[in-house]
């Protein structure tokens, strides 16, 4: 009896191990599944912001491409040559087929995916015309303004990305805190949204708007955005490629390579000409202008410098065998003298001058032998 007591006993005990050792894996278990559905949702609100900052890059591009043209825009369709309906409304679609975008870029949005079910959706902030298919199949609207009550190319020209669906916990209408807190996180103050408790703004670490800061309706609480930059052609630092303004430098400008004018240049003060060597002829560059060593200008014309101005280079003698005579150098006032060329310390004239028959004269050598020699002039 004492021993099927015991074995009873034992029996209880082991029981009891097993309900504890269940109840410790089921709480594991648990905790594991819910750590596991925070990271996913902390990884869906991290590829939500990754897209939106791709988004915000494409427009970016935009008014880094079109600033000027956007800085004049009056009507809605003053980019429509370059295909986009309304110019303060680029759509995805539009500036994927203008390159500012990469082709097959996810249009819905991984944000857009995870939202689909939800019945409320922000409104394509347009200026002009009727909403488009392709705008309301995107996760997100992109919106240019002007500051309120400012008009003209000076006015300051602001850029926002903001999501189509707003942030909420899933099958409800309860704004999803968490998730938009990793997302703010991921945008590095970049970001912004519509807080429940403040319905009338849109902001963020950088910007502080009115809700919209364009007119018409206002994004729904939970609706994150991206401030993609503010431009001004008034008061403009940076020259952009291909840009219409002036730049009017009030300093000097160093140019390592060649400039190129497709209009008059002009100068106001002086224009400083590299000198062309004596010893060179030939050149590369037609039309070029150089300066002559000794004074006047070149030209290159079919690979050899030629004078653009006239007048003497010089002048030089030779004997009648054409030898250059280097002895009893004088001045050419002298009937007797013999001389080298000043301008080329030779019997030569200089690249894009001629040489022209002066005179012949005799030069008694000595042992009743007299030296013809023979003068020339150097002409441009």
């Amino acid at each position: 009896m004492c021993k099927q007591w015991r074995l009873y006993t034992q029996r209880g005990f082991a029981l009891l191990e097993l309900l504890v050792a269940t109840l410790v894996a089921t709480l594991l278990a648990v905790w594991g599944a819910g750590r596991l559905a925070e990271a996913a949702h902390e990884s869906g609100a991290q590829a939500a912001a990754v897209w939106m900052m791709s988004v915000r890059d494409g427009v970016a591009g935009y008014l880094d491409r079109y600033g000027d043209a956007l800085h004049a825009a009056i009507r809605y369709d003053a980019l429509a040559e370059f295909g986009y309906a309304d110019w303060a409304a680029p759509t995805l679609a539009e500036l994927e087929a203008d390159g500012l975008l990469s082709r097959g870029f996810p249009m819905l949005g991984p944000m857009g995916a995870r939202q689909v079910t939800v019945g409320t959706v922000n409104a394509p902030g347009t200026s002009g015309r009727s909403t488009s298919n392709s705008s309301n199949g995107t996760g997100a609207y992109v919106r240019l303004f002007r500051n309120p009550g400012c008009a003209g190319a000076s006015c300051s020209l602001h850029a926002v990305v903001y999501a189509r669906h707003p942030m909420r916990v899933r099958g409800s209408l309860q704004v999803d805190g968490r998730g938009i807190a990793q997302w703010l996180m991921t945008t590095q103050g970049r970001g912004g949204w519509v807080n429940p408790a403040r319905p009338h703004h849109l902001a963020g670490a950088s910007f502080d708007w009115a809700n919209p800061p364009w007119g018409g309706p206002a994004l729904l609480p939970g609706t994150v955005a991206l401030a993609v930059g503010t431009t001004s052609t008034g008061g403009a630092q940076n020259l952009r490629v291909r840009d219409a303004r002036d730049p009017e430098f009030q300093g000097g400008v160093s140019v390592s390579g060649p400039v190129v004018a497709s209009s008059d240049l002009r100068v106001g003060g002086y224009l400083h000409l590299q000198s062309v060597s004596a010893v060179s002829v030939s050149c590369a560059s037609e039309g070029a202008i150089a300066l002559r060593e000794r004074g006047g200008l070149l030209i290159c014309r079919d690979e050899q410098w030629q004078p653009l101005t006239g007048g003497a280079a010089g002048a030089f003698t030779m004997t009648q065998s054409l030898q250059c005579v280097r002895r009893f150098l004088g001045s050419p006032d002298r009937p007797d003298s013999f001389y080298v060329n000043p301008h080329t310390e030779n019997c030569s004239c200089p690249p894009g001058t001629n040489a022209y028959y002066v005179s012949t004269s005799a030069y008694a050598t000595g042992a009743n032998r007299d030296e013809v020699i023979r003068r020339y002039i150097c002409l441009g």
